[in-house]
């Protein structure tokens, strides 16, 4: 009888730590696609996971407090305490004033890094991790982005990823407001290789006056939490360059941004007393293409 208890109260136990997350939106309760969920203890960030394509998440609490975080791009932030069973989030829309539409010419100007010299080494996207890449303002007129391009080696499974479009930071090169207002979810689908192009007309995004980080977050793929391993489904090809344009973080551990060009020399010399081959150093080759703005 003792051990029928025993057993009893273990299965009860390990189903209170097991929870369901769905998270909709408030209004149209429609399922929010691969919302960021962050748990917490003690009240900081120690771990984080996305919610499927249906906005579902189950979670098991073990070792953690019963209180999360849940964002998503275009959406209020909400900290939420769980409850037994299935918990049912609604996210709240934010609200934008959003530029007027602005009508373009049909030309297209490339600028970045789409075409220069592959280089050997590649650049892996893993779930969570972000790699972002500074591109410079050419202009001394107004251009509108129309698409975000970067080549990827050959897929072997479907990739979802999210796209943002950082302003630069006022005081140092680093990104910060996101100019996508919205959840850009996208995919590539198995054996994909080479250019993959996004366009984003719709939107209406003038480039900023000093320029805008391009950067893509891996959604579904291999947690491995590094660039360099060969088990990530998302590679981009990448050019010699020691520029410090190149910066990635860790959206789900909550780990800030870092730029990798001045990373790896300094963790080089700190880590093995000599100076880094800068000429190894290398950057994503990511573009985007532009069009003069004509105002009515």
């Amino acid at each position: 009888m003792k051990q029928i208890i025993m057993i009893s109260l273990l299965l009860e136990s390990l189903f209170s730590l097991s929870q369901t997350i769905k998270v909709v939106d408030k209004e149209s309760r429609l399922a929010i696609q691969f919302a960021t969920i962050k748990l917490l203890k003690d009240n900081k960030p120690v771990n984080g996971y996305y919610t499927d394509e249906k906005g579902n998440l189950d979670l098991n609490i073990a070792n953690f407090d019963n209180q999360i975080v849940v964002s998503c791009v275009g959406y209020k932030t909400e900290k939420v305490i769980l409850k037994s069973g299935t918990n049912i989030i609604e996210l709240q829309e934010e609200i934008f004033n959003l530029k007027e539409v602005v009508i373009s010419n049909k030309k297209h100007t490339q600028i970045g890094y789409i075409d220069k010299p592959k280089a050997k080494s590649i650049v892996g996207v893993s779930t969570g991790l972000e790699v972002a890449v500074f591109i410079k303002n050419e202009f001394d007129y107004e251009v509108q982005i129309n698409s975000i391009q970067f080549k990827v080696k050959k897929t072997k499974e479907r990739v979802a990823f999210r796209v943002h479009l950082y302003k630069i930071s006022e005081n140092e090169l680093k990104p910060d407001e996101d100019l996508l207002y919205i959840n850009s979810i996208y995919y590539i689908e198995p054996q994909t290789t080479g250019l993959v192009e996004i366009n984003l007309s719709e939107y209406n995004i003038i480039l900023p006056k000093k320029g805008v980080f391009v950067c893509i977050e891996g959604i579904v793929g291999i947690n491995t939490n590094t660039t360099k391993s060969k088990q990530n489904v998302l590679k981009f090809e990448t050019h010699k360059s020691s520029l410090p344009i190149y910066q990635e973080r860790n959206q789900l551990n909550n780990v800030g941004w870092v730029n990798i060009n001045e990373w790896l020399p300094n963790n080089y010399l700190h880590t093995f007393n000599k100076l880094y081959d800068i000429e190894t150093l290398y950057v994503p080759s990511f573009g985007i293409t532009v069009s003069k703005i004509i105002k009515e």
